[in-house]
């Protein structure tokens, strides 16, 4: 994902940017789009504080997706504008909703439904010994371990340690639609300001060194 920051065009700003070398408008605009990355930064961590009620009800810890994924927003500017790069692809449901379906090879989706499951894939729950199986294909063996009969149950994966029951560990789908929520990008009304203010405040600074005979 990608936002774009240029400046609103008045007399001022373009008296000022017209004077500056293509090298001094790309500082300024490295200014605003350092600002504008840094706004987005702190919107995200913000979000995610709040925003991990399927963790905490599965008891699992938070995987941290959205969190690394603003630290590694990164930013970069030209004479001609700014354009900040945000490499988190779940985002998008910023603006609309956001249909996912299986990658390639793959029929089904899986979601988590314990919290060793959460955040990770089925092998890497085998890596940590687990015994993980879909009762479609073993359910006499399945049965035999636990009193509860599951093999009616084809989309799910189940799995047991040791000498334990085995448990619900994923359900099944073909794809899930994750709905539009705003609230994951600040407005960009906000973000648009951030970057202007930015940009204002460096042009003054810029004016006040030109009248001091330092102006590029």
């Amino acid at each position: 994902m990608r936002l774009n920051v240029t400046f609103q065009s008045n007399y001022v700003v373009d008296a000022v940017m017209g004077a500056l070398r293509p090298e001094s408008r790309a500082e300024v605009y490295s200014v605003a789009g350092r600002a504008v990355m840094n706004h987005v930064q702190r919107h995200i961590r913000a979000y995610m504080r709040t925003k991990h009620g399927s963790t905490h009800a599965l008891g699992a810890r938070p995987t941290g997706h959205y969190e690394k994924g603003a630290a590694a927003i990164t930013m970069s500017a030209d004479q001609s504008g700014a354009e900040v790069r945000i490499p988190i692809p779940g985002l998008k449901r910023a603006w609309g909703d956001m249909e996912i379906r299986p990658g390639p090879g793959k029929d089904f989706l899986t979601l988590p439904k314990a919290a060793i499951a959460y955040g990770r894939k089925v092998a890497e729950v085998r890596a940590l010994g687990w015994k993980v199986f879909r009762p479609a294909a073993q359910g006499a063996h399945m049965t035999q371990k636990s009193p509860r009969r599951y093999s009616e149950y084809q989309n799910i994966y189940l799995g047991y340690k040791g000498d334990e029951a085995p448990t619900l560990l994923y359900t099944l789908v073909d794809g899930v639609v994750q709905r539009r929520d705003p609230s994951l990008l600040p407005p960009q009304g906000e973000s648009a300001a951030t970057g202007w203010d930015a940009i204002w405040k460096h042009i003054q600074k810029a004016v006040a060194k030109a009248r001091q005979g330092g102006l590029k």
